[in-house]
């Protein structure tokens, strides 16, 4: 019995053929994910933020209905403290209004929140906006 581990698997010659290989794939991530970050940081992002809003549901709530919504900004910049308001009416007059601040949506990405209201969203028209937002 000897007393080495992994006698046996020693080579004389270094670095074999996969250590190679893996580090080449390393190298190109590495390159690659400096390549993109230059290209972010660089290419200037067209206009400001392009904000809309979409409702994505409306359920029962401890005190009233939830009415959940999505911002999406597919503009260049973020947009900081995105006030989003929402407005149910019924036959031409506001019977609830509610109103949520995003702290932030980066440009391309998506935040969702929800509009809390005391009467049912459903039975009525309901109105869901951005009405206002900060430049960072």
């Amino acid at each position: 019995m000897s007393g080495g581990a992994g006698e046996g698997e020693r080579r004389e010659g270094g670095t074999s053929p996969g250590e190679y290989v893996v580090g080449a794939l390393g190298l190109v991530l590495v390159l690659g994910l400096l390549a993109f970050l230059l290209w972010d940081g660089l290419v200037e992002r067209e206009g400001g933020p392009r904000l809309a809003v979409v409702v994505t549901g409306v359920s029962p709530a401890p005190t009233g209905f939830s009415v959940g919504y999505e911002v999406r900004n597919s503009g260049g910049e973020t947009a900081e403290q995105v006030e989003v308001s929402g407005e149910l009416t019924r036959e031409g007059s506001v019977v609830d209004e509610a109103t949520a601040t995003v702290d932030y949506v980066a440009p391309g990405s998506r935040r969702q929140g929800a509009l809390l209201f005391g009467e049912d969203p459903r039975d009525g028209e309901l109105r869901v906006a951005v009405d206002g937002y900060v430049l960072p």
